[in-house]
């Protein structure tokens, strides 16, 4: 268990460096839906970007709600899984931060996308996620080297998960991750 913590704390304090290591799952079936971090913007500047956001329409959805999370972007669906985008802030320009993937069997957390919430213009930030059939995930994360304008990572990381059965409860497991130029250069 103590293992288990510490590998934790390490990916958490990575940035987009677990995407340099070999793939470890931080996903655990049966897990509960977690709650969002603490915003730290003004709450008017949430209302104000709060426009962006999109009402519960699912059980998976009115979850991620009842924890603090913001739904945005469209609710993916194949089969009975479900891919949702959440944030728990938003910088002023309202991309949002603290956010996250997760990805649902049913109404079964599987897991999510990355390990920690992300913020938009981070290494490590998702920038295209999807299911690719009802039991696979695609994600993109945004790399940047230490030159890297906010703009433009040079780089670009790409994930492949799949959904397995771990003792009857759905679980997301990352499979592949590879990383590549973006054109860009610092």
């Amino acid at each position: 268990m103590l293992r288990t913590i510490i590998v934790s704390f390490l990916i958490a304090a990575s940035g987009g460096t677990w995407l340099d290591v070999p793939l470890k799952n931080w996903n655990v079936a049966g897990a509960a839906v977690p709650a969002a971090p603490k915003p730290q913007s003004d709450a008017e500047l949430r209302r104000r970007c709060g426009e962006q956001g999109r009402p519960p329409s699912s059980a998976a959805d009115r979850a991620l709600v009842a924890q603090g999370w913001t739904l945005y972007g469209p609710l993916q669906t194949w089969g009975d899984a479900s891919l949702i985008l959440a944030g728990s802030d938003v910088d002023g320009m309202c991309r949002p931060l603290g956010y996250q993937g997760f990805v649902f069997v049913g109404d079964v957390l599987a897991g999510t996308i990355a390990p920690t919430p992300m913020d938009s213009r981070s290494d490590g930030a998702e920038s295209e996620a999807m299911l690719t059939g009802s039991r696979a995930v695609y994600a993109e994360f945004a790399r940047y080297g230490d030159k890297d304008p906010l703009c433009c990572p040079s780089r670009q990381s790409t994930v492949t998960y799949v959904i397995e059965d771990a003792a009857g409860k759905p679980l997301l497991v990352p499979q592949s991750a590879f990383t590549q130029p973006t054109g860009t250069s610092s």
